[in-house]
């Protein structure tokens, strides 16, 4: 078995799925979809902890 090289080692070295990642991508996709909501919505009601959204169309 031979060593790798540093180039080798760096392309070989992944990244892991962190709970800061996974609640990142949550924060981001539920951000999206309160948007969406607003935009494609005439009336709604949106909630998100401690601050809430109304609007009529």
């Amino acid at each position: 078995m031979r060593k790798l090289t540093v180039q080798e080692c760096q392309f070989a070295k992944g990244g892991a799925i962190t709970p800061q990642l996974i609640l990142m991508y949550l924060m981001i996709v539920a951000g999206a979809t309160g948007i969406y909501k607003v935009f494609t919505s005439s009336t709604g009601k949106l909630s998100i902890t401690g601050i809430t959204f109304q609007w009529n169309k």
